[in-house]
Formats: structure tokens, C-alpha cells, sequence
């Protein structure tokens, strides 16, 4: 098992203050004494290791770096170069991914993506993130791994709790392969037609149906022992070109962000999600150059980063459907 992974780390998650509160929900205000005191140990632990690390070090900890989980000999270039990036250069985290072969892609094992991640926790200075793209399972990155139907299929079903199921298999085939960070669910509205990178992956055009699917897998993730990623922030349903291929465009004024947009990314929020990943989107609600993408920057004055990645108190379980 990795070690430290539930400990508070600097993620690369931008949340936008303001907009999204970051009050816990009133369940988790009311969380038992030894694990309200052991979530002060943890932001001690913090505080004293950020007031001993370095520019250097601090810088590091936002990067990520890419690992194949296949079998790699310690004495190849490849194994070298990603150990040098966490003795060296003192990355915050690895991420697993698959491989594209001229015969196709070739995705990572769970065995050997688990010893290499072990052998990075050992060498780290500060235990790793280490996180893979789990959107409909962990398939999508572990030729061993369970897939699942996309989100839009799974809301299909109009029970949420079929997306709880989804994160907690997902949150414990991806423990068991040693990682600890799911870049899922997608919080993004498909309130666009013509969307050629959101649709399916979506859990629907209703905000609120969808915050209930994404609130769900939030918890599933969560509860079982790894963090969840609510993406793309502020909301990536709205547009008609690819991130991947240039910078889209959200057309909404920011009454329609709070009425539609961000609606899912609340009940994320709410249900005390790790982490939120912003979308590569110009926004002229929140930036009016429309060459620029909405990150958080001086210009808005209600927004900070970076923020912390990790778990936050989740609802109880009583709450689950």
C-alpha cells in the first residue's frame, strides 16, 4: 500500500473561492472528536513540513510527471528519468497512463504499476500523489481493471446510487494498484449538442441531475480510501471545439455559470470532493480577453490559488441513497 496518501498534499487543482464556498456541509461540522483531531494533526503536519521545505521543493510538489505501469528494469533510462524527478527534483505526484504502440494503445498492469509506485513512495521525501484518469473505470489505464459504462449511461439508470457503486469500485481496484488520486467525475453540464469532447462523458444536460450523480461518485471515491477530482471547472459543456485542439469558448454571463455551470461543482463541493480540475476554457464571465483562459489570476479578486488537494470530512453515510 502507498504510504501517507491520506495526508493533506499541495495539489494542482485552481478552485475559484468565491464562486464555489469551501464551508463543509453541515453532516461534516458535526464529525466525532478523534477524527476532527486527527484532521488537525494532518494540517500540522502540514504546516511544519511546508515551513521546512525549500522554493525548490515547494515549486516541485505542483508537478506531475508521467509513469507507465508496465515491467521496467531499475537500471533502464526510463526508470531512471521518473525516480530522478522525485529524488531530484521532488515532484508532488505521478501519474499512470497508458501507452500508444504502433499496435495500439497498450494500458498499464495492476502489478507492476503497483511495485513501481511503491518503489516512488520509498525514494519520495514527501509521499506521492499518484493519480490516473479513472472517468469509466479503472480500464481506461489498467488492462486488469474493471470497466464501467461512460457517465451519461450510468445517469441513464436515474438511480445516483449506481454512481456511488462506480467510485467505490473504482476508488478500491485503483487502491490496490497503489494510487490514490482519481481525475473523475465529470462535473460539466452537456448542454451543448454540438460538443465533440463532452457529451457522453457527461452525466446529463439537467444541472441538477447531474450534481446528483457527481455528488454520489464524490462520495463512492472518497469513502473508500482515495480523493476525487470534480472537472473541468467552471464547466466545459458549453462549447463547440476540443480543449485538446484549441481553446474553447464558454459563452454564458455569469448568471447562467451559477444557474447551470456551476451547479454541479457545488454539490461536489458539498459532498467534500479532494479536488477540482480546472477546464482549458476561455470564460469572458471571468476573463474578458477571449485569448486568455479563465485560471484564477490577480484580475480576480475573488479567486485564489493554489488549493489544497486532499480529503475533505464527507457526508455520513446515511446520507447515500
Amino acid at each position: 500500500m502507498c504510504r501517507g496518501s491520506n495526508l493533506p498534499r499541495i495539489g494542482l487543482a485552481l478552485i475559484c473561492a468565491a464562486l464555489l464556498p469551501m464551508n463543509p456541509p453541515a453532516k461534516a461540522q458535526k464529525a466525532s472528536a478523534p477524527k476532527a483531531a486527527s484532521l488537525r494533526s494532518d494540517e500540522k503536519w502540514v504546516a511544519a513540513t511546508l515551513k521546512k521545505m525549500t522554493l525548490e521543493e515547494k515549486l516541485g510538489q505542483l508537478v506531475m510527471v508521467y509513469y507507465w505501469g508496465r515491467f521496467t528494469s531499475s537500471e533502464s533510462p526510463e526508470y531512471q528519468a521518473v525516480l530522478r524527478e522525485v529524488k531530484e527534483n521532488r515532484v508532488g505526484g505521478i501519474i499512470l497512463q497508458a501507452k500508444r504502440t504502433p499496435t495500439g494503445v497498450e494500458r498499464s498492469q495492476v502489478y507492476p504499476s503497483a511495485a513501481l509506485a511503491n518503489q516512488l513512495q520509498r525514494a519520495a521525501k514527501i509521499p506521492l500523489l499518484v493519480a490516473a484518469d479513472f472517468e469509466t473505470g479503472t480500464a481506461m489505464r489498467l488492462a486488469d481493471g474493471t470497466a464501467f459504462p461512460s457517465a451519461m449511461a450510468v445517469a441513464a439508470t436515474a438511480n445516483p446510487h449506481d454512481a456511488y457503486t462506480v467510485g467505490k469500485v473504482t476508488a478500491l481496484e485503483a487502491r490496490a494498484a497503489g494510487l490514490n488520486w482519481i481525475f473523475a467525475p465529470v462535473a460539466d453540464v452537456n448542454d451543448n449538442p454540438d460538443n465533440p469532447i463532452i457529451n457522453f462523458r457527461s452525466f446529463g444536460e439537467d444541472p441538477q441531475r447531474v450534481a446528483q450523480f457527481v455528488a454520489q461518485f464524490v462520495l463512492g471515491v472518497q469513502e473508500n480510501g482515495a480523493l476525487a477530482t470534480a472537472k473541468h471547472f467552471p464547466g466545459h459543456g458549453d462549447v463547440s471545439t476540443d480543449s485538446h485542439l484549441g481553446l474553447p469558448l464558454v459563452p454564458g454571463d455569469l448568471a447562467e455559470l451559477e444557474r447551470v455551470e456551476l451547479v454541479p461543482f457545488r454539490a461536489a463541493i458539498a459532498a467534500g470532493v479532494g479536488s477540482v480540475m480546472s477546464g482549458h476554457l476561455a470564460v469572458p464571465a471571468l476573463e474578458p480577453d477571449p485569448n486568455v483562459p479563465a485560471y484564477p489570476n490577480r484580475r480576480h479578486a475573488r479567486c485564489r490559488a493554489p488549493a489544497t488537494a486532499r480529503p475533505r470530512e464527507p457526508y455520513a453515510k446515511s446520507q447515500r441513497p
